[in-house]
């Protein structure tokens, strides 16, 4: 595995610690459809990242993540309370630590994954009646190999 896929394996265990019983859906772009109309459901795609060269043969990635927890309105008039309470418990369930470590709050924590990690944006929307949609787009920004370095020309 690499760092890009232990950062979305760790964040899906950390949302499935902080929502239990809810279903985690991944793909892109547009769920509508995909879940059955069951609610409520947490939806997670990864957005394209960006990679610099930061000194032979070391990549800096910058790999966002997008989150949304979808559920039935409770009062249509308190939209944006609801929206806040989950986007809320988003951000505790995943901001755990500074450097998004594997496995953080197990007896044996696995390494950093992230040199840094931060809530960019949130949004809140009603895409269809009395349907909630919070979302959270986090970024995480860490470094991986570059594969072409050849370490005999340096």
């Amino acid at each position: 595995m690499n760092k890009r896929e232990d950062i979305i394996i760790e964040l899906k265990r950390r949302l499935s610690l902080g929502f239990p019983n809810i279903p985690l859906i991944e793909g892109t772009g547009n769920i509508w459809g995909l879940w059955d109309k069951k609610l409520p459901v947490i939806h997670l795609f990864e957005l394209p990242s960006s990679r610099n060269l930061i000194k032979p043969g070391l990549y800096e990635i910058d790999l966002q993540v997008q989150i949304e927890f979808v559920n039935k309105l409770n009062k249509q008039d308190a939209c944006n309370t609801e929206g806040r309470a989950k986007i809320a418990a988003m951000q505790q369930t995943i901001e755990l630590d500074e450097r998004f470590t594997k496995e953080k709050n197990l007896k044996t924590q696995g390494l950093d994954l992230a040199v840094r990690y931060f809530c960019g944006a949130d949004e809140i929307a009603t895409p269809l009646p009395n349907i909630l949609d919070s979302a959270v787009l986090y970024i995480f920004k860490f470094t991986d190999t570059f594969y072409g370095y050849e370490s005999s020309k340096h």
